[in-house]
């Protein structure tokens, strides 16, 4: 009841104490009346409104209790001890217990021991605060299964403040647990493996810097993680790599979750080098970010292996080409014989006589066998083994020779062909009277109304052809000790011959100075013809040592911008561009897989020599241009310029190395460019000629396959 209004008992007692002590007056019971009817007025006002009040109470407790019988997250009520006063549904069938097992029950009972211990702890602050907010426990089921809850719960109070109960709901996080500790697990592996393994990982952002690297890469390079990490990956690479390495992330960041693969030189911190093979693929991240993930493998000895078997083909491919010609010429007389003995089998099958005619005239030893493997008929080309065809009539073939290794697998293929009707053949030796011959034998099943009846073996003699194959084996150690002699004299004529040059030229420069003018003209003019021909002697040298190291090695090749290639030989050839203000014209160029200094070489070769071979007073004009041609698959490079030409006949001789068509009184040079030039094309796989006219200039054309082209 509100506070000021009193209860009609209260008025009336009040009135009757007032008329008893005489101190009342009737205005004053009429005051009293008019006071307790209006105090009956807000009594009734009171009631209603209290009434009202209930009402609403309980539709609020009737929908909470709706709410919270079939809400499907679990709710559990505390007293201030923690034990349990209420729970919902969702918690027993969550915990599987029923609501008499559970009602009045602590709440660390469903706990385990260690979640007990800190609730404990936890409820003391819950009770301060008068909430607890997402905090995690584990709690034990009827049977025996954990999970892992988040639980929310705030304090309800009493009207004089003090504590009633505890409203709390959870969610169960043991899947989310689980996947978070095998993502925890799996990640501390996945460092593991990165820190450990023994390969070289690298992280990089789009701009080539160094995000991670692991251990193993760092140590393998000479560098602390700590000294890599933050830096440009550019830092561990060949200078002449840099480029390729930049042009390679950004294929990778443009193509994301492709993988590429690529051979490039890393340099350690001590200076040496390293080959490795990069495996990359750029990622991005959650946050964007695009990230090259790489993996190298240290493949410095393989190439040191690829290295010696190129020097090695290169040095022998081409002596091996002309000592196999012979080789060559023999193999296509035995691919003529050979064609020429299946022609007289389909021969045999056709007529009888007609084998008889062949074999009787055959150089080779035709033979035909039953079943048995006894001899039906022999030629007369036994007899180049000592052997008459009359005696070996009727007898098998251990009656004439031991049954030993060749003999056994004679007679294998042999019953092979008369039991599956495939031909066989087969080369062996056979110790002849006139010495050890070999032969290649081929044998034929012969047919009788669709079933095998006999053999027919034809002999022929490769005697010749195996004498070759031995030769062709000397010939290759020739070639190895003629390698060997080759790198000797390019030793030689570095060292040995050259100083004896420089010093024959120092001396004579000496002898120039201190008595030029001092003996007469023809002396200073010997001089003169002396040192000329030093010099001449060394440029000669040096540029028959320049063609044999472009002769004998090929380089590795890599991608190559011609366009660049173009330029860096323009650069070396500025002074004489400049003197003979040549005026020098290009397209773009394509890329292609080649050996960049080479390919300078050869820009640099065939531009020098359209400066030299000018007109008198007229200024060269060079133009550079590519073209595709398609059905040959190649690009044809051409180099057209306004100079003197030549006569078309000429335009093998040029390419010889020494061969000129000048004397060196009109221009210089040892003959020795366009030698190196075709060698260069050619070690490309490639072909270079030139088209001329006397008076109008030349043009110098070669190719690159276009498998070579990027």
């Amino acid at each position: 009841m509100k506070t000021g209004i009193k209860t009609k008992e209260q008025l009336i007692c009040d009135l009757e104490r007032a008329l008893q002590d005489g101190t009342v007056e009737l205005e004053q019971i009429a005051e009293y009346v008019v006071r307790l009817s209006k105090n009956n007025e807000k009594l009734r006002n009171e009631i209603k409104e209290r009434k009202l009040t209930e009402n609403a109470l309980r539709e609020s407790e009737e929908m909470f209790r709706l709410l919270y019988e079939n809400s499907p997250l679990p709710y559990q009520s505390l007293d201030c001890n923690g034990d349990f006063i209420e729970v919902n549904q969702a918690f027993l069938d969550a915990m599987g217990y029923t609501k008499e097992e559970i009602i009045g029950r602590p709440f660390t009972d469903v706990m385990t021991p260690e979640c007990a211990y800190t609730f404990k702890k936890r409820f003391k602050r819950f009770n301060e605060l008068g909430y607890m907010r997402k905090s995690e426990f584990k709690l034990l089921c009827k049977d025996n299964a954990q999970i892992t809850i988040l639980i929310d719960g705030n304090i309800e109070y009493s009207a004089d403040g003090t504590f009633k109960q505890t409203h709390c709901v959870w969610i169960d996080i043991t899947d989310r647990k689980q996947w978070e500790e095998a993502l925890i697990e799996s990640e501390d592996r996945y460092r593991f493996l990165y820190e450990h393994n023994p390969s070289m990982y690298f992280t990089v952002d789009r701009e080539a810097v160094i995000l991670s690297v692991n251990q193993f890469g760092a140590e393998q390079l000479g560098f602390t993680v700590h000294e890599l990490v933050g830096q440009s990956v550019l830092k561990v690479f060949h200078e002449e790599d840099k480029k390729a390495v930049i042009l390679n992330i950004r294929r990778c960041i443009k193509n994301i979750g492709r993988l590429f693969h690529w051979e490039l030189r890393k340099v350690r911190r001590d200076g040496s080098m390293i080959w490795v093979k990069e495996t990359a693929r750029a990622v991005k991240e959650n946050d964007g970010k695009i990230t090259v993930l790489i993996v190298c493998e240290d493949i410095t000895e393989l190439k040191e292996l690829e290295n010696i078997l190129m020097e090695t083909q290169d040095t022998l491919e081409l002596k091996v080409q002309e000592r196999t010609k012979e080789l060559s010429r023999c193999n296509i007389r035995l691919e003529s014989d050979i064609n020429e003995i299946k022609r007289i089998e389909r021969a045999l099958r056709e007529s009888e006589e007609k084998f008889r005619a062949l074999a009787e005239n055959s150089p080779d030893v035709i033979s035909r066998l039953d079943k048995e493997l006894r001899y039906k008929y022999v030629n007369h080309g036994s007899n180049t083994l000592g052997l008459s065809s009359e005696n070996l009539i009727g007898k098998k073939i251990e009656d004439i020779t031991p049954l030993n290794g060749i003999a056994k697998i004679w007679m294998k293929n042999a019953r092979k062909v008369l039991k599956t009707g495939e031909i066989q053949e087969m080369e062996y030796e056979f110790p002849s009277i006139h010495g050890l011959k070999f032969f290649h034998s081929y044998m034929v099943p012969e047919y009788d109304n669709c079933e095998i009846e006999s053999l027919l073996v034809i002999s022929h003699d490769v005697t010749q052809r195996r004498q070759l194959e031995e030769e062709l084996k000397e010939t290759v150690k020739e070639l190895r000790h003629s390698n060997e002699e080759l790198q000797q004299f390019a030793y030689v004529a570095s060292h040995d011959l050259q100083e004896p040059l420089r010093t024959i030229t120092s001396f004579t420069q000496l002898i120039e100075r201190r008595y030029k003018d001092k003996l007469d003209s023809d002396a200073d003019e010997f001089i003169e013809y002396i040192v000329d021909a030093a010099k001449r002697m060394q440029t000669l040298i040096n540029d028959l040592l320049n063609y044999s190291r472009v002769a004998t090695k090929k380089k590795g090749s890599e991608l190559t911008d011609m366009g660049d290639v173009l330029k860096s030989a323009l650069n070396n050839l500025n002074t004489a561009i400049y003197e003979n203000n040549a005026e020098i014209t290009y397209e773009n160029l394509p890329k292609i897989m080649a050996e960049p200094g080479q390919m300078i070489q050869l820009f640099q070769n065939l531009i020098g020599n359209a400066i030299k071979f000018r007109k008198p007073e007229v200024p060269p004009k060079i133009n550079i241009k590519v073209c595709k041609d398609k059905n040959k698959e190649e690009y044809i490079f051409s180099i057209q310029d306004n100079g003197i030409g030549m006569e078309q006949q000429y335009a093998e001789r040029i390419f010889t190395i020494f061969q000129r068509l000048h004397t060196k009184e009109e221009y210089e040079g040892t003959g020795i460019g366009l030698a190196i030039s075709k060698k260069v094309v050619e070690l490309h796989g490639g072909r270079i000629w030139v088209e001329s006219k006397p008076g109008r200039g030349s043009t110098f054309y070669f190719t690159i396959p276009t498998s070579l082209v990027k």
